[in-house]
């Protein structure tokens, strides 16, 4: 592993920690659109937290590769928080659909 892509990697996820701001935005938007049940607030409410800390994560989880000298297969770890948001995006577009809104309630 070379220390050249370690720490522009690191700093770029430590960047994309902010991907709470991303999850409180469409989060906030759907819980404001109509009422959702309880499960789905939970989901964003976890979403709020769990997308930044993906982030950090991996940033030490690759950190700590590069100490213990492990190969380049490690930079992979970068990719597990765009996987976390690419399926939080995919959950948030269930929501729009015509039977999650039957499920809450809405008409």
């Amino acid at each position: 592993m070379l220390v050249g892509p370690l720490l522009p990697g690191t700093c770029y996820k430590r960047g994309m920690s902010a991907l709470w701001v991303v999850a409180a935005f469409t989060g906030g938007g759907y819980a404001n659109g109509r009422p959702l049940q309880k499960t789905q607030k939970a989901v964003l409410n976890a979403a709020l937290w769990a997308l930044p800390a993906s982030c950090l994560v991996s940033a030490a989880t690759v950190g700590a590769l590069y100490w213990l000298h492990s190969g380049p297969l490690a930079y992979l770890w970068y990719l597990a928080p765009l996987a976390l948001t690419v399926g939080y995006f995919a959950y948030t577009r269930t929501l729009d659909t015509p039977e999650s809104a039957a499920q809450s309630g809405e008409r």
